[in-house]
């Protein structure tokens, strides 16, 4: 019975599946990832290339090097790009340095520089040397004097400070 003043009207709910789609939560997580993804490979197959890093060089002026002559004697003096004279017998004697064969084990060269055609403060290798021995082209890779095979640098490079 319907009370006076009020009437009878009856609202239906319609209950629908509360299931979650699985869809929602993977796209939210997965779409920003694939798009970041996407713009980093995009970012990466677009750049022009790796910009060239310049080894930092000091003067050679600025370095204190070990100097040998062809008779053995050694001295350390500042360094320059021609030969420096002896003080204890007047021969040439050239900056020195030590690298190491694999087969020799480790060898002291006499290094010879020429000036950079940019700056003339700051050389290059040009040759080096076993004291005595003949001068040989310094390319890329330094060769044991003896047996040709790769050396590596064992003391520091003077020229830019690293082995």
């Amino acid at each position: 019975m319907a009370r006076p003043g009020f009437t009878s009207t009856v609202r239906r709910i319609r209950v629908v599946n509360r299931e979650r789609s699985r869809w929602s939560p993977l796209l939210t997580v997965w779409l920003p990832v694939a798009v970041i993804v996407a713009g980093v490979v995009l970012w990466r197959l677009t750049r022009t290339g790796e910009p060239e890093v310049q080894a930092v060089q000091r003067p050679l002026s600025t370095r204190t090097l070990t100097w040998i002559c062809d008779s053995g004697h050694s001295f350390q003096a500042p360094g320059q790009i021609s030969p420096r004279t002896c003080q204890t017998c007047n021969a040439p004697a050239f900056p020195a340095s030590d690298i190491e064969c694999p087969t020799h084990g480790a060898i002291t060269v006499q290094l010879m520089f020429e000036a950079a055609p940019v700056d003339p403060d700051r050389p290059q290798y040009a040759q080096y040397r076993i004291p005595s021995g003949s001068w040989t082209a310094l390319e890329t890779l330094v060769k044991c004097p003896r047996c040709g095979a790769a050396c590596r640098w064992l003391s520091v490079d003077p020229l830019y400070n690293r082995r």
